[in-house]
C-alpha cells in the first residue's frame, strides 16, 4: 500500500549477510515512486513557465534545503508541484500521480511553496505610496496613455473570498495624495477625486471623448486578470482549499504573474476566461463632499481630453 512517497511491502524482507539469515521485521523498506520531469513538447502547458524559468523561479523563492534523505524533493520539484497544481484545476491526488509523489507530500509542498512566494510578495507587487513614487507612476502612465494624472486602473475579478473592508491601504494612500494621482474604475466603484469612473449617460462631446479614453485605458486591468487566469487556471474554477487560505493562493499567483513578465515568459492565449453573470449594484454614496469633488474633477479631465483630442 502507499504511505508517503513510498510503498510499504506487506511482507518481511529476508536477506543473507555473511551466511546469516536475518528477518527484517522491524524496518519498512522504502520503494520510491519514479519522479517525472515532464515532456519537452508540453512542459510549459504542465508547469505554466518554460523549463529554464521554472529553474529561475525555484532559485528565486525557495531556500536551499538541508534535507538529504533519498525521497526529499528538490527545490525545482517542489516548484513544479506547486505550478502543476495552480496550472490545472484538479485535485492534489491527480498532481501527485502526474509527478510521482503522494497526495500528502503534494499538500505540504503546495503550501510551503505558496508561503515562500507570498513572503516575498512586496518585492514583486508594490503600490506607490511616497510622493516621488506617485509622481513616477504618473509619468510612466503618461508615457503610454493619455488619461491625465492616472497611475493605474482598479477592478475586481471573481474568486471566492471574503469581501475586504472598504477603507484599504490604497484608500488611505490616495485620499490625500499631494501628487493628485488617481485610478480608473468602472461603474461598480464610487466616483471620488482619486477614482475616476465613466459617465453613465454621456450627452456632451466632452463626456463622450472622456468615456472613450477611459474605456480604452481602463481595459488593461481586465487584460491582466485574463492573463493571470490563463496562466493559472486554478483561479477560473472553484479553489478547493480552506477559505482562509485562498487569499495567499491568489497572492502567490499574482506574484508569479509579475515574475513571468520579468522573465519575458510568454502569456497563454487565447485570452478567454470563465466569466460570471453577477449583477453589479450602483455604488452607495456615503460622502456627498467627495462625490462633488469627484464630479468637478471628472468634468475638468473631460474638458482637457476633448481639447487634447481636437488638435
Amino acid at each position: 500500500m502507499y504511505t508517503g512517497d513510498f510503498i510499504n511491502l506487506p511482507f518481511p524482507i529476508v536477506a543473507n549477510v555473511d551466511g546469516i539469515t536475518r528477518n527484517n521485521m522491524d524496518r519498512t523498506v522504502k520503494v520510491y515512486k519514479t519522479r517525472r520531469n515532464g515532456e519537452d513538447n508540453n512542459f510549459k502547458q504542465l508547469y505554466r513557465f518554460n523549463r529554464a524559468n521554472v529553474d529561475h523561479v525555484a532559485e528565486t523563492f525557495l531556500k536551499n534545503s538541508s534535507e538529504t534523505r533519498g525521497g526529499a524533493l528538490s527545490n525545482v520539484q517542489k516548484m513544479k508541484c506547486f505550478l502543476r497544481y495552480v496550472g490545472d484545476p484538479g485535485f492534489q491526488v491527480g498532481v501527485g500521480e502526474d509527478l510521482g509523489v503522494h497526495q500528502t507530500t503534494v499538500c505540504k509542498t503546495i503550501w510551503s511553496v505558496c508561503n515562500a512566494i507570498v513572503e516575498r510578495s512586496d518585492e514583486w507587487i508594490h503600490f506607490p505610496s511616497l510622493p516621488t513614487e506617485l509622481e513616477h507612476a504618473k509619468k510612466m502612465w503618461q508615457s503610454k496613455y493619455k488619461f491625465p494624472s492616472a497611475i493605474g486602473a482598479i477592478d475586481c475579478t471573481h474568486v471566492l473570498i471574503k469581501r475586504p473592508g472598504k477603507k484599504t491601504n490604497i484608500f488611505n494612500i490616495l485620499q490625500d495624495n499631494a501628487s493628485g494621482g488617481l485610478l480608473l474604475a468602472d461603474e461598480a466603484y464610487p466616483l471620488t477625486p482619486w477614482m475616476m469612473t465613466p459617465y453613465r449617460d454621456p450627452t456632451t462631446s466632452s463626456q463622450k471623448v472622456y468615456n472613450a479614453f477611459h474605456k480604452r485605458e481602463r481595459v488593461i486591468i481586465e487584460r491582466v486578470f485574463g492573463q493571470v487566469k490563463q496562466r493559472f487556471p486554478l483561479l477560473q474554477s472553484k479553489v478547493r482549499v480552506k477559505t482562509e487560505r485562498i487569499p495567499r493562493m491568489i497572492a502567490a499567483c499574482f506574484v508569479l504573474h509579475n515574475v513571468a513578465k520579468h522573465f519575458n515568459d510568454k502569456d497563454f492565449y487565447p485570452e478567454e476566461t470563465i466569466t460570471y453573470c453577477i449583477a453589479v449594484p450602483r455604488p452607495t454614496v456615503t460622502n456627498s463632499s467627495l462625490l462633488q469633488r469627484g464630479l468637478k474633477r471628472r468634468d475638468a479631465i473631460a474638458s482637457f481630453l476633448r481639447g487634447d483630442n481636437v488638435h
